[in-house]
């Protein structure tokens, strides 16, 4: 095969439709467009299939607090004299339940994290829409977040926290229960 020059190899590749400039960065960038989607698509759907577990985990929960309560039942109580399977539930239920609270907190904290950042963004496009206007009135944006969504958030947060709280109480009350029935069963009224 016969040597080349530099120059007409440039001359073939920028001649050539496959590696024209024009074709190829539209190429690039769909391509680039495609996997961002596809990355996207795949965190929703972790986000989704993580949301549907936690709903099973609190059934499971919920069930397990139910069992573990049929057990201090004194009938089912003097059956099962000497062990204690109701509180090693309720510990082992409400470990799992300050788990998914955690859990929780932390997507409100996370979406919190999300909407101010968003609503950053929205001041300076509203600022810039302000500016670039000449009668001065600023123009409509559809990324206004009202004062409500704010105290909303705020209220989410809120939330999140009073659950970790009492689920934090409950889990702690259900270890001192076992020791000390009534110090637990108070850690368990105020957690609950």
């Amino acid at each position: 095969m016969p040597r080349l020059s530099v120059n007409y190899r440039e001359r073939h590749i920028a001649e050539s439709p496959l590696f024209s400039p024009t074709q190829l960065a539209p190429t690039l960038w769909s391509r680039a467009t495609d996997a961002l989607e596809t990355a996207v698509e795949r965190a929703k759907r972790l986000e989704d299939i993580a949301e549907d577990l936690e709903g099973v985990l609190y059934l499971f929960v919920s069930a397990g607090f139910i069992i573990g309560s049929v057990f201090f039942l004194p009938s089912v109580e003097e059956s099962f004299e000497g062990t204690d399977i109701g509180e090693v539930l309720f510990t082992v239920c409400s470990v799992i339940l300050l788990f998914i609270n955690l859990n929780d907190l932390y997507e409100v904290w996370k979406s919190a994290a999300i909407a101010k950042k968003s609503k950053r963004a929205s001041q300076i496009q509203t600022t810039a829409a302000t500016t670039a206007n000449n009668d001065g009135q600023p123009s409509f944006d559809p990324n206004f977040h009202h004062h409500s969504e704010r105290h909303s958030v705020r209220y989410e947060v809120l939330a999140g926290l009073m659950y970790v709280s009492g689920s934090s109480l409950f889990a702690i009350g259900s270890v001192v229960f076992i020791y000390n029935g009534p110090v637990g069963g108070w850690m368990f009224v105020i957690g609950s």
